[in-house]
């Protein structure tokens, strides 16, 4: 039951103009003005959206009532109109030291709200980004805190709405705070572990550049065995029988063998699993000079090109697969090509034409 009114007062003649504006915190539908007690004439203030204002003419000296109603009661406030020119009033309805203190409490929860957006956007944005990590989803920051009935203590309460409002205002900030927390505890992780994730990312050619040619990158491509287009989930790198394969990042070997359970097609393939949600597969293979469960260091050999499986040619066809979703591979080749020799590949990889598996 809380108001918060602007009176401006305008000499002229005789009378002075009075324009009175606010907002009432219990959401009533309207408020009286009294002249000197008049309250045969009191002149009724619809609001709108908790809002209400309106200008009414008086003498100087003579006092304004603010009610609830046209009697008497605690939701009561008068203005004695002075002799001046203009006069700007600020009113409080209701118990004012609690208006004060809640105004005061919402004007922190609103910079508090501001300085946790500013820090969720340096989390999603800056700190995830370089980590290559996906952001925190909105779903996750703003789910919901409980049904209504948490917060029906206070629909008795004096100025009951104004509580119940701040409270679930604080509840919420509370809960994207430990979201923000528990990110936070993650990107610490990633931060820790730097060195090792660095040294797991798939970032090298599995060919040297020197012994092989990007024929067929990732996407929509022309099946040569099938004879339809589909989506070609890897990149193909034409070379010599025989020419070494090496792994593209640390790891352990997952599988190795010639058609492995759930691979048809790929022929001689190896999988490594490199952590921190990366994986990569190579395919068609002449040979593997791996087993399944070893170690393997980024640069360490793990097989030889060749055509085995549904195959068109000599060739390696590489994955890289992240968070169990395979990406474009082209786009992890950068510790080992110029820029110049990176937009070379770029874009023989992103011309659509027929795959060699």
């Amino acid at each position: 039951s809380l108001a918060l009114a602007w009176i401006t007062l305008t000499a002229c003649a005789k009378a002075i103009d009075v324009t009175i504006e606010g907002t009432h915190y219990d959401y009533v539908e309207e408020v009286y003005l009294i002249v000197n007690e008049d309250t045969a004439h009191a002149q009724r203030v619809p609001l709108k959206d908790g809002h209400f204002k309106t200008t009414i003419r008086v003498n100087r000296n003579d006092f304004i009532r603010i009610s609830r109603s046209k009697y008497l009661d605690k939701e009561t406030r008068n203005v004695v109109i002075a002799d001046s020119k203009s006069i700007t009033v600020n009113l409080y309805m209701g118990a004012v030291e609690g208006s004060e203190q809640s105004k005061l409490l919402n004007d922190r929860v609103d910079r508090a709200e501001k300085v946790l957006e500013n820090l969720e956007e340096r989390d999603d944005n800056l700190y995830r980004t370089i980590f290559s990590s996906e952001p925190v989803s909105a779903a996750e920051r703003h789910s919901g805190i409980g049904g209504v009935e948490r917060y029906a203590e206070f629909d008795n309460l004096e100025n009951g709405a104004l509580l119940k409002s701040t409270t679930q205002r604080v509840d919420e900030l509370t809960k994207r705070l430990y979201v923000e927390s528990k990110s936070m505890d993650e990107i610490y992780e990633m931060a820790r572990t730097k060195n090792e994730r660095m040294a797991a990312m798939p970032a090298i050619m599995p060919v040297a550049k020197t012994q092989c040619q990007v024929v067929s990158g990732f996407g929509m491509r022309f099946h040569p065995i099938l004879k339809n287009h589909r989506l070609h989930s890897g990149i193909d790198m034409a070379a010599r029988p025989g020419t070494p394969i090496y792994a593209t990042g640390d790891g352990t070997v997952t599988v190795a063998g010639r058609n492995p359970e759930g691979l048809s097609g790929y022929g001689v393939v190896v999988v490594i699993n490199h952590g921190f949600g990366f994986q990569t597969l190579y395919a068609h293979m002449n040979s593997t000079k791996v087993r399944k469960g070893q170690h393997i260091k980024r640069g360490e050999q793990i097989g030889t090109v060749g055509s085995s499986g549904m195959s068109s040619g000599s060739h390696l066809h590489y994955e890289v697969i992240l968070n169990g979703k395979k990406v474009d591979p082209v786009y992890y080749f950068f510790n080992d090509l110029t820029p110049e020799e990176y937009d070379e590949v770029l874009e023989l990889a992103h011309q659509e034409n027929q795959s060699m598996s």
